[in-house]
């Protein structure tokens, strides 16, 4: 369709290791619409970091191989592409912004240079003087104080919410149409996480952006998100309309997230947890890669489950839906 700005259809990748050839990706499809917020969320080494460095061009080429699939920019393909031709779209037209600031930055070089240097590589044709307003500008757009003299420090005199204020206008430098956030807060507290959130909505809002927002948080899903695409053991394994989603869960492991979540209502007892844990992608799997922590497993679950879709744009992989699709 027109308004899918990104596009990864059946997308492998597969990482060789001392342990032998990992399957990282297995079949991963998602798509990211114009001006919306995309959440792919899931339990830690289900793939999502994965698949954002496979879409900015930034895994390993010594030990990872991509493919076969598909990631599509507009209708641009990605995979195959040189590194030459990708450092034209890094950037330009897809900028990451990566877990942990104090990695991301570089200790040695003041904030203005670093938050300049993806103008300057883009935008060859602009004068010193524009790029330094253009800085000024970008720092002063992550709600930075005083962005002239944030500009003239290192990363190590900056706090943590703040070089991740930093990262994110390093990001945007460049005015890229599609921004993929792999877990912005990690590293941050609570308090600083929200303010981060509400500053990544609201700047994909007023720039119409596209975000791929990767994260580990149901509940940051539910908050902010627009899509919802649910990832476990390399594959997407129910995406929908946040509002869809999160009124009809159809993929147990879905719920089961959901139901993992801290409540209110729940007082000081015990949390919910995921009985066992994601399998481990050197060893091979068949059939449905939940079903060994699935409540609802059956002998039907030894194959890998179809794709269904149902109303509302809602994609999953299931045997035996949980919502009501199952009625």
């Amino acid at each position: 369709m027109s308004d899918v700005v990104v596009a990864i259809e059946d997308l492998h990748v597969t990482f060789s290791t001392p342990r032998g050839e990992v399957r990282a990706l297995r079949g991963v499809s998602l798509e990211v619409r114009a001006g919306r917020m995309v959440c792919l969320i899931g339990e830690s080494g289900s793939g999502k970091s994965v698949t954002g460095r496979a879409l900015m061009g930034l895994l390993p080429a010594h030990s990872a191989r991509i493919g076969p699939g598909s990631m599509r920019l507009h209708q641009e393909e990605l995979l195959g592409k040189s590194e030459s031709a990708m450092r034209s779209i890094r950037g330009r037209r897809i900028a990451m912004i990566f877990q942990d600031p104090s990695r991301a930055l570089n200790p040695t070089r003041r904030i203005g240079d670093q938050v300049g240097e993806a103008i300057k590589i883009h935008f060859p044709e602009r004068r010193p003087s524009a790029v330094r307003s253009k800085v000024l500008e970008h720092l002063d757009s992550v709600k930075l104080p005083d962005a002239a003299r944030v500009a003239k420090k290192y990363p190590h005199e900056l706090s943590g919410g703040m070089r991740q204020r930093v990262a994110i206008a390093m990001a945007l430098s460049a005015e890229p149409e599609v921004l993929v956030a792999d877990e912005p807060t990690t590293a941050l507290d609570v308090t600083t996480q929200v303010q981060i959130l509400d500053l990544l909505r609201s700047l994909q809002r007023s720039r119409g952006m596209s975000v791929l927002l990767i994260t580990h948080d149901m509940g940051v899903a539910a908050h902010y998100a627009d899509d919802v695409a649910v990832m476990y053991a390399g594959r997407v394994v129910e995406r929908a309309p946040a509002a869809e989603l999160f009124a009809d869960v159809e993929m147990p492991y879905t719920q089961a997230l959901l139901e993992s979540l801290p409540s209110a209502r729940a007082g000081r007892g015990a949390l919910q947890t995921i009985p066992g844990g994601p399998p481990d992608l050197a060893l091979g799997i068949s059939g449905c890669a939940f079903a060994p922590r699935c409540r609802f497993v059956t002998s039907q679950c030894k194959q890998q489950p179809a794709t269904r879709e149902v109303a509302g744009g809602h994609v999953f992989e299931c045997w035996h839906p949980v919502g009501k699709e199952s009625r």
